[in-house]
């Protein structure tokens, strides 16, 4: 697969375009601690729906977007649907070789703020 990254508005919307797919979010949710409300960004590539996504025009998508500093990483095969909407620096986290994991530690879990 040869994946490419971009953060380009026009580039995301000819990608999604292309690939039948309209912008949407998944269900709106109030993080406690901040009084916000939260969302996670998604594609809707059905034409059917899905109960849980909700419609969301393009200036939406793009404030959450940009507000939360993502990146479309999507495959560039003529019609792959195969994408992600990451965060850079999970692009950029380093790869472990290891291939044998070890579970955490008693109380070395940490709590997401």
């Amino acid at each position: 697969m040869a994946s490419r990254t971009t953060r380009d508005h026009a580039e995301i919307q000819r990608w999604a375009r292309s690939h039948g797919a309209t912008p949407a979010m998944l269900s709106r949710t109030e993080n406690k601690a901040s009084g916000r409300a939260s969302a996670m960004l998604r594609f809707e590539f059905s034409s059917a729906g899905n109960a849980a996504l909700e419609a969301v025009d393009w200036g939406g998508f793009f404030r959450i977007f940009d507000e939360r500093g993502l990146e479309l990483i999507y495959d560039d095969k003529p019609g792959s649907p195969l994408h992600k909407l990451a965060y850079p620096e999970t692009i950029a986290a380093p790869v472990s070789k290891s291939t044998t994991s070890k579970p955490a530690a008693k109380g070395t879990r940490r709590r997401a703020a």
